[in-house]
């Protein structure tokens, strides 16, 4: 084996290798991509909780005016 043999054989394994670690990037990337799109994130999640929760507590408070209400009426 020659010099130019070798050094084009090394050139070709070190292209190989490069060729996998660029589509192993690639396909870090579009799992990067789903996470964003199929997971919430936290500021949104906590956003969410406290709307939710003012929103039951509307309901509760709506319920325990209609409760009292009712125990007026009852009470007559």
């Amino acid at each position: 084996m020659t010099i130019d043999m070798v050094f084009n054989l090394a050139i070709g394994i070190i292209a190989f290798l490069g060729e996998l670690w660029v589509r192993t990037l690639q396909e870090d990337s579009g799992d990067l991509m789903n996470v964003r799109q199929d997971y919430q994130r936290r500021e949104d999640a906590q956003r969410d909780m406290t709307l939710v929760t003012g929103m039951m507590q509307d309901i509760k408070n709506s319920v325990q005016r209609i409760e009292n209400k009712l125990d007026h009426k009852a009470d007559k």
